[in-house]
């Protein structure tokens, strides 16, 4: 199993807080679209609370 910290579980938290349908659209964009405030929420909370690995200072 690969370390949290490992370029493979980045690009997998990534393709998941991409937030993608199967056709590409934006999963969020359509939580907003039709009033799911709560979905919303938790997807900001989780983005923001996540540890991705990505240098922001580089």
């Amino acid at each position: 199993m690969p370390d949290s910290g490992s370029d493979e579980v980045n690009e997998a938290k990534q393709e998941l807080f991409a937030a993608k349908i199967a056709d590409g659209t934006p999963g969020l964009y359509l939580a907003l679209k039709n009033g799911c405030h709560q979905a919303t929420e938790s997807y900001i909370d989780g983005v923001f609370s996540a540890s991705l690995g990505i240098a922001l200072n580089e």
